[in-house]
């Protein structure tokens, strides 16, 4: 058990319905369904527009429409020295760019981007072009966001 993976993970929660939609509501599952499956579950996500559910959903179809830069495209490190923001760019054979930056702090942590972004890919705080071009940001504890350059 100590080495066990069932330590990290519980039934996937499909719905409200007992036992969280993972098996029938008279079985009992092998591992226990998180005591918080009523509230959050993928049923309750797919009508929440702002939910993680359709932010995942967004990332996809951008990797998809950019499958040069974001499967192909060469990888490199943005800002190696800032020990709370994890930023690195993708760039396609053409020349066609784009940058992810993610805040893994539990603070709010000031950045700059290293480049003018054209286009913003995704961002769940809503982050505009003129935000991220004006300068210094200030990003958001936990915050991602991605840009074409």
């Amino acid at each position: 058990q100590l080495k066990s993976r069932d330590n990290a993970r519980t039934p996937m929660q499909w719905d409200a319905t007992p036992n969280a939609g993972f098996t029938a509501a008279e079985v009992t599952p092998w591992m226990r369904v998180n005591d918080n499956y009523r509230d959050i579950n993928a049923a309750s996500q797919t009508s929440d527009p702002d939910s993680v559910y359709h932010c995942w959903r967004r990332v996809l179809e951008k990797r998809k429409e950019h499958v040069d830069i974001f499967v192909y495209g060469d990888f490199q490190l943005v800002d190696e020295a800032h020990e709370k923001v994890f930023a690195y760019s993708r760039k396609a054979d053409n020349g066609d760019a784009a940058l992810v930056v993610c805040n893994f702090a539990a603070e709010t942590v000031s950045w700059t981007l290293p480049a003018k972004a054209r286009e913003v890919l995704i961002s769940p705080t809503g982050r505009t072009l003129e935000e991220l071009n004006g300068g210094e940001i200030q990003l958001a504890p936990c915050e991602a966001f991605a840009v074409l350059l």
